[in-house]
């Protein structure tokens, strides 16, 4: 058995055991114990638990703040920092005013926003699936993929 597996089927113990309902609380529960096959999934030291939730809590707040942006008659609303295009694999925001004067830049960023789109969509399409409702699905996935390679190919041709 695979520890996918196996993780699976604790989890699947777990919810059986509360009814059906899995949450946070209780998988975090059963993995206190060190012989849960769930124990070596969580930080265990308070210290680097905590340090990583604050990070997480900066990541919300750095999401969560909007820029206004006014043309002509339309009113935008959108996050003012994103992820920085020219951070890499290392964690790093830009303002999206900076990005805006950077069209290599701008053009990443909104690569980088439909990659996580279609991650999404990914996700819900297999949720759909195990439901029945897939097609529904494929086509908002396929239209976003079709948008997330139209911007790789701008950036390609302005390269």
């Amino acid at each position: 058995m695979t520890k996918a597996e196996l993780i699976g089927q604790t989890l699947q113990a777990i919810a059986d055991a509360n009814k059906g309902r899995l949450t946070p609380d209780g998988v975090l529960k059963a993995a206190k114990s060190p012989k849960s096959p769930l124990h070596s999934e969580f930080e265990w030291d308070d210290s680097v638990a905590a340090y990583q939730f604050r990070l997480e809590q900066a990541r919300r707040l750095i999401r969560s703040v909007e820029i206004k942006v006014e043309t002509f008659d339309i009113v935008v609303r959108g996050p003012k920092f994103v992820r920085d295009p020219d951070a890499g694999s290392d964690q790093g925001y830009i303002d999206t005013s900076r990005l805006r004067r950077d069209a290599d830049g701008a053009r990443e960023a909104v690569v980088h926003e439909f990659a996580c789109a279609a991650a999404a969509l990914t996700r819900a399409r297999s949720v759909a699936a195990v439901l029945g409702l897939a097609d529904q699905v494929d086509d908002l996935r396929n239209r976003v993929v079709g948008l997330a390679n139209a911007a790789r190919e701008a950036r390609a041709g302005a390269t």
